[in-house]
């Protein structure tokens, strides 16, 4: 009896495991796709505008506050590649590491790509790149670091939550067994008596 609880308690968890799984996966994909998406509409907002003008206004990279935060590094390319001035990301007094663009593809002005940072600690970014008609390039590009930030604590909830979930099912299965149960278990009870020889034992039988 008590295996065919657990057996039964084991299979309906397992089911309801793999489709919390799946359903979380599915959750955390779509918010990260979509939370991508915004950044992507940022990068391409950008590349609609003057390039040369958006970089220019920006300072060439002097903060003009000691704690600005800026959410985009913007760097301007030389026809060969060689990065002319740029602009970090992050806060003026510690900046993220500037994206990497070797060989970047200046064609991509409508496609938002994702690029590594030239620093080992540094974020993932999407990038945009923009052609100047001097032949070189502007490269806008955001760190992910809030994107992946976001989809980490919403996958830390949805693991936590399927826990505090799944050991409440766990409980009322269990219980539902049990109580599903109890007439066999009346029905072997009294097969045991009879067995040792109690010919009386009966059992009711339940519609």
């Amino acid at each position: 009896r008590t295996v065919i609880r657990r057996r039964l308690l084991v299979a309906i968890v397992t089911a309801i495991t793999a489709v919390l799984l799946v359903t979380g996966a599915v959750v955390v994909n779509v918010l990260e796709d979509r939370l991508v998406a915004a950044v992507d509409d940022q990068l391409t907002e950008f590349a609609t505008q003057q390039p040369v003008h958006a970089f220019v206004s920006l300072g060439h990279g002097t903060p003009t506050e000691p704690f600005d935060d800026r959410h985009m590094a913007i760097l301007q390319l030389d026809p060969d590649g060689t990065v002319r001035t740029a602009i970090p990301s992050g806060p003026s007094t510690d900046p993220d590491p500037l994206p990497e663009v070797t060989g970047i593809d200046s064609g991509l002005v409508a496609r938002p790509h994702t690029v590594p940072s030239t620093g080992d600690s540094g974020p993932l970014y999407r990038a945009i790149s923009v052609p100047l008609p001097d032949g070189g390039t502007v490269v806008a590009a955001v760190p992910l670091r809030d994107v992946h930030t976001t989809v980490a604590e919403t996958r830390r909830i949805l693991l936590a939550a399927g826990a505090v979930a799944l050991a409440v099912v766990a409980a009322l299965v269990w219980a539902s067994i049990r109580r599903g149960l109890r007439p066999i278990d009346d029905m072997i009870g009294a097969a045991e008596r009879i067995a040792v020889g109690d010919m009386s034992a009966r059992t009711s039988v339940p519609d």
